[in-house]
């Protein structure tokens, strides 16, 4: 299945083939494309305190929300645990931040109730990243969105942070698999006199 069984959205290996296919889409056509990582602020310690059945009544939530915050192409994907991803195919640059921005107070408006009780308000944290100014290949746009929503949870949470603009891999396979073969041949190039046999020294550790 392509769908989490909690919230309804996409899970993370469909995420992961979408991702693909925008990249694609997006080197051949120029239309913009930006990934948002989004994680639920303090999602464990509301689990100790509330249950796992409130939990879940916030994932639903915040996977409603997102969806919600989704048009045309765009997709909304958990990850996992409290943690979700938005693909964003034609979403100019200048207007990501503001839609996660959107999405973040949409979050925040959120009441619910859990038995007789109103849950406690609750935010998220996001981070954005750029294609392809931070990253050409599926894992760096992921891992600058990630690494965004660290700089945003070391700043207090509940807040959007842009990913730092790194310098994208080259596009070229052919220039990539260049590379790689350079390094096997100075790997193989090294002189086997250094290179320990581990069998060779432990025969002659037990031999008289």
């Amino acid at each position: 299945s392509v769908r989490d069984p909690l919230t309804g959205l996409f899970n993370r290996r469909h995420m992961t083939e979408c991702l693909r296919k925008a990249i694609n889409n997006s080197q051949n056509t120029g239309v913009p494309l930006s990934l948002i990582a989004v994680d639920v602020d303090h999602f464990k310690k509301f689990n100790d305190n509330h249950g796992h059945d409130a939990g879940d009544m916030i994932l639903r939530a915040v996977g409603t929300a997102l969806e919600k915050a989704c048009d045309g192409d765009q997709v909304a994907c958990r990850m996992g645990g409290e943690e979700f991803t938005l693909i964003l195919p034609g979403v100019k640059n200048d207007d990501v931040l503001r839609k996660a921005e959107h999405l973040r107070k949409a979050v925040e408006a959120i009441s619910l109730r859990y038995g007789e009780k109103t849950l406690p308000t609750v935010t998220i944290s996001l981070g954005a990243a750029h294609y392809p100014q931070h990253g050409t290949l599926p894992q760096e746009l992921m891992r600058g969105a990630d690494e965004a929503l660290y700089v945003v949870k070391a700043k207090g949470r509940n807040q959007v942070q842009m990913a730092n603009t790194v310098t994208p891999s080259p596009r070229d396979p052919s220039a990539q698999a260049s590379e790689e073969d350079t390094s096997v041949a100075e790997i193989n190039t090294a002189p086997s006199a250094q290179m320990p046999d581990p069998l060779s020294e432990a025969l002659a550790e037990t031999l008289p």
